[in-house]
């Protein structure tokens, strides 16, 4: 499924004239796992490595954010495979505003529906209003943005991402069993 959703990237970043980057190897094994909205790809926080440098979104990235997140993976028990992981904003550079979430819907709409996710999961603010622009059905986890930041914005910020994709994990059960065996 990861090529199908990398191919409306694709197209997406033709037709928009940007540069947008992939979903990383291993991500997006299935139909029917969690999709984990982000907020933009390589972010001025953390120029110079990360998504930014491998032109995908994963966990495997070199910055923070992607370690809390590989690490968060590890713990809980999800496997890499279950996750699509996409941003709001869906081009490098991007000025955040509503402006840009508007021009990404489209975009993140499609993915959406290729994936057809069990659960989504917006993480932080702008994810958030992408999150209730999109025609989903099933139920969206509103949590921080996985950041230092974001998991410093109050008390309970990253229990609350961690009791989100325990609860998303639960959801997809059957999409999980599937990908494993891959």
């Amino acid at each position: 499924m990861r090529d199908q959703l990398n191919n409306i990237i694709a197209e997406a970043e033709i037709d928009r004239g940007l540069t947008m980057p992939r979903i990383g190897t291993g991500h997006a094994q299935c139909r029917g796992g969690i999709f984990s909205l982000l907020q933009d790809p390589g972010s001025e926080h953390t120029a110079g490595s990360g998504a930014e440098i491998s032109r995908v979104v994963d966990i495997c990235n070199d910055d923070p954010t992607a370690r809390y997140c590989r690490d968060l993976f590890e713990r809980i028990g999800i496997p890499k495979s279950v996750v699509t992981p996409w941003n709001a904003y869906g081009a490098y550079g991007e000025k955040p505003g509503m402006k840009a979430i508007s021009e990404n819907l489209p975009l993140c709409q499609r993915l959406v529906d290729a994936a057809g996710p069990a659960a989504i999961i917006a993480q932080g603010r702008e994810a958030q209003k992408m999150a209730d622009r999109l025609r989903f059905d099933g139920p969206v986890f509103r949590v921080p943005h996985p950041s230092r930041r974001g998991r410093a914005s109050y008390k309970g910020a990253a229990k609350d991402i961690e009791t989100a994709f325990e609860e998303a994990l639960r959801i997809c059960t059957s999409c999980t069993e599937i990908c494993r065996v891959k």
